[in-house]
């Protein structure tokens, strides 16, 4: 199954959720990062749904670079710190994908293109 890369997003109505990002942020040791971060990235950035919690989607969809349409179930605003003195709130998108996925507006309001 080709992980969707989202392009388009409309607006969302928002729901209340929890979000453990713990699973879902840690690289696995045999996946080489992309040499070009912008080589099917996505424009937001997606967490998993649970299936338990988010089980209406909204009125919004996502489109994958395939054209396929990608339910949104909600949406969470974290406050994030990266350790870059100072935190900053992010709002991130709650579909039917497998892994989370960092969208380019994700490394590109932290400044995080290129890090190593």
């Amino acid at each position: 199954m080709t992980t969707p890369y989202v392009t388009t997003i409309e607006p969302l109505v928002t729901e209340p959720g929890d979000v453990s990002l713990d699973a879902h942020t840690q690289r696995p040791k045999h996946v080489a990062p992309r040499e070009n971060p912008t080589a099917g990235s996505s424009e937001v950035s997606v967490i998993p749904r649970s299936k338990k919690r988010y089980t209406q989607a909204t009125r919004t969809s996502l489109v994958a670079a395939n054209n396929a349409q990608i339910h949104v179930y909600g949406q969470k605003f974290l406050n994030l710190d990266l350790g870059l003195c100072q935190e900053s709130p992010f709002t991130f998108y709650f579909v039917d994908v497998q892994q989370f996925i960092t969208g380019t507006d994700f490394l590109s309001r932290f400044q995080l293109w290129g890090v190593r």
